[in-house]
């Protein structure tokens, strides 16, 4: 199934979740405090409608889950052994409007493969450093850490991560991206109208795309790095020394360049242009296209 499909498919199952039947709490709002044993390297998974979900990696070969149960909630169940634990949070099949969801904190081995699917809780995660997917629709999913593979997706809930990993992606309709201080091998984000921005170092191939969001980039590349839009404007600020072979071009936006080479027009019947040049080394390639959004590329 392709990443957009997924989104669609995500999409739909808030839909359904919340456009139920309105139906009478269940439940007072009741605390829960679980503790299990589990393997160093288990894999966990975590699922939940509304509320909050905090998961931090620790040295102990334990899950620890504490927190709040709202009245709508029907029950938490924490099913699986040592290496497999999912933790999830029941509600009853007709749900109201405004659902009153689930406040967790989760403590898990640090090196946990975690997966974590919301609907409108918001996700925080810190301390892991082996994998990390989160599946949301409009929760905000905050990151911190330094992992081996990272991947989130939401459709209109705002991503914020901080730190490292070998491989990320990285995907929202309308969402906004703030990826801050990220080093990384390999970086691919993509959204349709959400803004992306990027601050980081050690980075090696990046990949940035939307169809009418901003993009902002701040930072160094290594090897390669293509960004494309439709109609966001793309600004783009290289720090240190500069060996990259430039590819730009746009259908009828503005190129400005303060590295000095001056766009040319490509076209006699449109305002179409065109920038190729190489500064230092010309090590990295980078790759920019738009068709209406403008282009501008500075240093410092």
């Amino acid at each position: 199934m392709s990443k957009t499909s997924r989104l669609a498919v995500t999409a739909a199952l808030a839909l359904l979740a919340f456009g139920a039947l309105a139906g009478p709490a269940v439940a007072q709002e009741r605390d829960v405090d679980e503790t299990r044993k589990v393997d160093a390297d288990v894999r966990v998974r975590i699922e939940n409608i509304a509320g909050e979900i905090i998961v931090r990696g620790w040295d102990k070969k334990e899950i620890h889950v504490k927190g709040t149960l709202g009245e709508d909630v029907k029950r938490l169940e924490i099913e699986g052994d040592e290496n497999s634990m999912k933790i999830d949070v029941i509600y009853p099949r007709r749900l109201r409007g405004h659902t009153d969801g689930a406040w967790l904190e989760i403590d898990v081995p640090k090196g946990a493969d975690v997966e974590i699917g919301v609907v409108s809780a918001d996700v925080e995660v810190s301390k892991l450093e082996n994998r990390l997917e989160v599946d949301s629709v409009s929760g905000e999913v905050r990151v911190a850490g330094e992992y081996e593979e990272l991947y989130i997706e939401t459709v209109s809930g705002d991503i914020d991560v901080e730190g490292a990993a070998k491989q990320a992606s990285f995907e929202s309709v309308s969402g906004d991206l703030d990826l801050d201080s990220l080093a990384t091998e390999e970086l691919e984000a993509e959204t349709v109208s959400g803004d992306l921005v990027l601050e980081g170092s050690d980075l090696q191939t990046i990949e940035f795309s939307s169809v009418s969001g901003n993009l902002e980039f701040e930072g160094t590349i290594a090897k390669s790095g293509t960004f494309s839009t439709q109609s966001g404007d793309i600004d783009l600020m290289f720090t240190g020394d500069v060996d990259a072979e430039f590819e730009i071009e746009t259908f009828s936006g503005d190129i400005d360049n303060s590295f000095g080479p001056r766009p040319r027009r490509t076209s006699r019947w449109t305002s179409s242009e065109r920038l190729s040049f190489t500064e230092g080394d010309g090590k990295a390639l980078i790759e920019i296209e738009t068709f209406s959004g403008s282009v501008e590329l500075d240093k410092r």
